[in-house]
């Protein structure tokens, strides 16, 4: 077996790629006092007229707690609003407030947009295999996930 595979070097290098990428965007938020995932279900809720929060925890991909934590920083920040579902009075729906809308206008005419990623060293044709690897990478874990779950149903 390839030492590479096997190892969990290429686990290895897509995670720091990641955590290091996050990092980089995350401090160029640090003024603004949000985080990625707040302004990404900010952007979200944009184009939305709403959304549950399940749906949120899915968005974000994330548990249902951590998804609660991230709406109620949001509603202090009076950001968001949660508003009962007139169809079943269980689920709340989550809206952008006028206030969210600005600041979210704010945030994307401050912050200068990248012209650089880490990506941007591939040539199209790399782009496109690194794409269609990571896809087929992606649909693996959903086959452990889902076999997983299945020996844990059992």
């Amino acid at each position: 077996m390839n030492y590479i595979k096997s190892s969990g070097a290429l686990t290895e290098k897509i995670s720091w790629l990641f955590l290091e990428w996050r990092r980089f965007l995350q401090k160029r938020l640090l003024k603004f006092d949000i985080t990625i995932q707040q302004l990404s279900l900010l952007s979200q809720l944009n184009k939305k007229e709403y959304l549950l929060p399940n749906e949120i925890a899915s968005w974000l991909h994330c548990d249902r707690p951590t998804a609660s934590v991230i709406i109620k920083n949001l509603e202090k920040k009076k950001f968001v609003n949660r508003k009962k579902d007139e169809n079943n009075a269980k689920y709340s729906k989550i809206i952008l407030t006028e206030s969210g809308k600005k600041f979210l206008e704010d945030v994307h005419s401050t912050l200068p947009p990248l012209e650089v990623n880490p990506f941007d060293v591939l040539t199209s044709e790399e782009s496109e295999m690194l794409f269609s690897l990571l896809k087929k990478c992606s649909e693996r874990m959903k086959e452990i996930i889902n076999e997983n779950e299945k020996i844990k149903g059992e």
